[in-house]
């Protein structure tokens, strides 16, 4: 999702879930090629998500407070007008079983007059309803004197939603009919910084939480955190949009220099089996997230945020190009979760 440090530094897959292990899979993909190309620039959904029945993908806009519409053609629409959604739109997930869309905004504070420190944001948590997006659930973020910046989520079989709150250093927890936030990870930036990217273990049994310097998983229900040992400092940090699939895990590494796509798996509290999907594509101006549609997934390949953005060296937004990258299931030794 969006990188503030930046500035200043699912469908799920139909050949598995992100609730069931499969522990005799890993991933296997194609080279990424061209899904579609945004008929106008100005217009940066930094996610996106699937709405099968409709044949449409979701998602906000980074330039503007709200929710558009995309076709495979290219066009855009407004989406949602009428839920008067306060913020910039970061983490979507659909909730298929409840027919509802899922998604957090933040906003900036405005600054006091003569304060050049940088803007503290508050976060919105909200929930649509399918099709026609009226606002049903809506939870701010708490009131604490801290800066709260929502990012990405995802909805467990009971309804309970899990997301990052990226400059706050916290993952939280939304059950079903309440407005309470539970909080169930923080720690200072040193140790946890910009918490981003989130998916299930195996049967839901906890959350793998992508951050700065690389991987956490938080068990449920008892909220243990522990760190994932990696194979070294740059193999899996960095990673914004991040999925379960087959018996493993895909993550977009947009903080990583050149920005590339990879697959890995978490075993025995490590990271292994690191390997690049995608490296160092030409178009890969700040690639964030996306939607895995069937055996492939679909990603925003040039969000132009931070460094990316052509406007601070004078240029212009390039209209946003969504990648597709095939993807299958492969018969591999058995391993331990």
């Amino acid at each position: 999702m969006l990188h503030r440090l930046y500035r200043a530094v699912l469908f799920s897959l139909t050949i598995t879930t992100a609730a069931v292990a499969q522990s005799s899979h890993s991933i296997t993909a194609g080279p990424s090629d061209t899904a579609f190309v945004l008929s106008r620039a100005g217009v940066i959904p930094e996610n996106i998500v699937y709405d099968a029945p409709r044949d449409r993908f979701l998602g906000g806009d980074l330039e503007r407070d709200g929710m558009v519409e995309l076709r495979r053609d290219g066009s855009i629409r407004p989406f949602a007008k009428a839920a008067g959604i306060d913020g910039r739109v970061l983490g979507l997930k659909m909730d298929l079983a409840r027919k509802l869309l899922w998604g957090v905004a933040f906003t900036q504070i405005p600054a006091p007059a003569g304060d050049t420190t940088r803007a503290p944001s508050r976060s919105i948590i909200f929930a649509l309803e399918l099709p026609g997006g009226r606002l049903v659930r809506r939870i701010s973020s708490p009131k604490d004197g801290a800066s709260h910046l929502f990012n990405d989520l995802v909805i467990g079989r009971d309804g309970t939603v899990y997301f990052t709150d990226s400059e706050a250093g916290a993952v939280w927890a939304l059950a079903p009919n309440t407005s309470k936030l539970r909080l169930l990870h923080r720690a200072p930036p040193e140790r946890f910084a910009y918490p981003n990217g989130i998916a299930f273990l195996p049967d839901e049994r906890g959350l793998l939480v992508a951050y700065w310097q690389g991987l956490l998983t938080i068990d449920l229900p008892s909220a243990r955190a522990t760190d994932v040992r990696a194979p070294n400092d740059s193999a899996v940090n960095g990673i914004d949009g991040l999925y379960a699939v087959c018996s493993g895990y895909i993550g977009i590494q947009n903080m990583a220099d050149p920005s590339g796509v990879i697959a890995f798996r978490v075993e025995r509290g490590s990271a292994s089996s690191v390997r690049d999907l995608e490296r160092g594509r030409a178009d890969f101006q700040g690639p964030t997230t996306g939607a895995i549609v069937g055996d492939t997934l679909f990603y925003v390949a040039n969000a132009q945020i931070g460094p990316f953005d052509p406007r601070k060296e004078g240029g212009s937004l390039a209209p946003v190009l969504v990648l597709k990258m095939p993807l299958a299931c492969r018969e591999a030794a058995g391993s331990t979760r």
